[in-house]
């Protein structure tokens, strides 16, 4: 990127989804995960609410 500001992120992985998202410090900006028996999908970023249905 020229000129701009750049920011790693590293992405956490479990068994057979991604689990979660961390900066350069190591600390995590969100959170997902998944219900079999409900078939619902949550994610909480930093800052907000978890979300549901996504």
């Amino acid at each position: 990127m020229l000129g701009g500001t750049s920011r790693t992120v590293y992405y956490i992985n479990g068994e057979s989804a991604l689990m979660a998202e961390a900066d350069e410090e190591g600390r995590i900006t969100r959170a997902y995960g998944f219900n079999p028996h409900t078939q619902q999908a949550r994610t909480n970023e930093e800052g907000e609410d978890a979300k549901e249905g996504l």
